[in-house]
């Protein structure tokens, strides 16, 4: 950070409409987490869940990721590892990678689930954070998180690690697209300049 100018939580502030850009409408992430908020409140995934975070309208699930319910029978519904929080990570992703066994899926569904202490697995993320794959999946997504965890602290942003990647993958796609004119075009004076500085502290410190 810069004086009180902290380029990483400036950054999330252009998730919106970078997402926009990059896929043709805003995703609306808190959105999605009201629609399956009931997951944690009752300690319960079912694929009804499942279903509300493949098909919803906020984002374009189907475009990144497998199909959520075609590989995986959820007749008998997930219970009680949601409420295990920061402290229970591990256990909580073990238990979901031995159904699902996609760690990226994974993050998914732990990302609208507890926002606060999950985030999606973000190629350009892990690029940022210089991540080298490992074949242990479940250790791989914990450090991953750590990392986040350890952003939050340094940035100030400790109510949500999901906000910490979503800032980061917005840090990332502006630095890798700043150069290009068409798409600085996409901004207004007031945003380029706090662009600018965000870009310039970042390469400063």
């Amino acid at each position: 950070m810069e004086g009180k100018f902290n380029y990483v939580q400036e950054s999330l502030e252009y998730f919106p409409k970078l997402t926009s850009l990059m896929f043709g409408w805003e995703y609306n992430m808190a959105e999605i987490e009201k629609k399956v908020s009931n997951i944690k409140e009752n300690d319960r995934l079912e694929s009804k869940d499942l279903l509300s975070i493949r098909d919803a309208k906020e984002w374009n699930y189907k475009r990144f990721w497998p199909n959520i319910v075609s590989f995986i029978d959820l007749e008998q519904p997930i219970n009680g590892i949601f409420k295990l929080g920061w402290e229970g990570r591990k256990k909580t992703i073990s238990t979901l990678y031995k159904k699902f066994l996609n760690i990226e899926v994974v993050s998914v569904i732990l990302r609208f689930v507890d926002p606060q202490n999950y985030a999606i697995i973000s190629p350009p993320v892990e690029n940022f954070f210089s991540l080298q794959p490992k074949d242990d999946h479940v250790e791989y997504y914990i450090h991953y998180l750590t990392l986040l965890k350890k952003t939050s602290r340094r940035f100030q942003m400790q109510n949500s690690l999901a906000k910490v990647d979503m800032a980061l993958w917005s840090l990332t796609y502006i630095l890798k697209n700043w150069s290009y004119k068409r798409f600085r075009a996409e901004w207004t004076e007031e945003d380029k300049s706090k662009i600018e500085l965000i870009i310039h502290i970042y390469n400063n410190v």
